[in-house]
């Protein structure tokens, strides 16, 4: 028993140590962006919003996310980890150009965004350029409960609403046993990515449930990372296979999560799309 302890003892530095790597790290936040993908909103008043400090949250491949004192605002830290090669590692010309298109990808999502979906996807500020007259220490408070001051003018960040995912929605009313909310949400969400079609606007990141949520009871669409703007989206025969494909995903979802309501749902979007696109569909899995 003495030998299980002192080797469980041994091993939690190990434990520490990766838990630090995968925690909250400022020089993640740096990276030398190519000039021109630098973009930035035009000033906006969120000197109150950024007069207090924020709270980790959560993080994900591109960001950190912190939370301000009232939960409903969120800054986003992109972060660039997974852009940098490891220590003593030369990228080839290969790997430079498919990094730098992911970059390219991410910032033309946000610039897209807060400039022709900036309402739905709940964008207040975006900062995607070092320097210039943006000069503010925010103080935030790490995953350990450590302060930092972090200089805004120079990393990339977004400052947006809080939203909720559809997935975690939905789990809290399938659990509660409320259907029927379960049910409007679902359709409102896909209103939604119809009207967004009409907009030209498209998330390549084929991830409804995870990508969009609620706060309260509007849409919001808060991963923005991958969305794209093309007249074609406007297109019945582009927009209707994406929205099949999406709700097939819920439905999927729902069968494996709450297969209690998973049919009476998918009925209910069965006959959601069939109205709205004036044809017959199937998103139940037929043996």
């Amino acid at each position: 028993m003495k030998k299980i302890v002192l080797g469980a003892l041994g091993l939690l530095p190990i434990a520490v140590f990766f838990l630090y790597l995968e925690g909250f790290r400022e020089a993640h936040l740096h990276y030398d962006v190519p000039k021109e993908l630098e973009w930035q909103a035009e000033n906006a008043s969120v000197e109150a919003i950024l007069s207090q400090p924020f709270t980790y949250l959560d993080k994900g491949s591109q960001s950190y996310a912190f939370v301000d004192p009232t939960g409903n605002i969120v800054i986003k830290f992109l972060k660039f980890k997974h852009l940098k090669p490891p220590l003593l590692w030369q990228d080839s010309p290969r790997q430079k150009a498919r990094k730098e298109r992911k970059l390219r990808q991410l910032f033309d999502g946000y610039k897209t965004a807060f400039e022709r979906h900036k309402e739905a996807s709940g964008l207040l500020y975006v900062h995607l350029a070092k320097g210039g007259d943006f000069k503010k220490l925010l103080e935030v408070k790490g995953p350990w409960g450590e302060t930092h001051f972090i200089d805004l003018s120079q990393i990339y960040f977004v400052i947006q609403k809080r939203g909720v995912s559809l997935e975690a929605e939905l789990s809290r009313v399938l659990q509660d046993k409320h259907p029927e909310i379960a049910e409007e949400k679902i359709l409102k969400m896909l209103g939604y990515y119809l009207d967004s079609y009409q907009k030209g606007l498209f998330d390549k990141d084929h991830a409804l449930l995870r990508n969009t949520g609620f706060q309260g009871d509007e849409p919001l669409h808060f991963d923005v990372g991958m969305l794209v703007f093309d007249p074609k989206f406007k297109e019945p025969d582009f927009y209707e296979h994406d929205i099949e494909k999406n709700a097939r995903a819920v439905a999927e979802w729902l069968d494996h999560a709450y297969p209690g309501y998973a049919k009476g749902l998918t009925r209910s979007m069965e006959a959601y799309l069939e109205k709205r696109l004036s044809r017959p569909i199937t998103l139940e899995s037929r043996p």
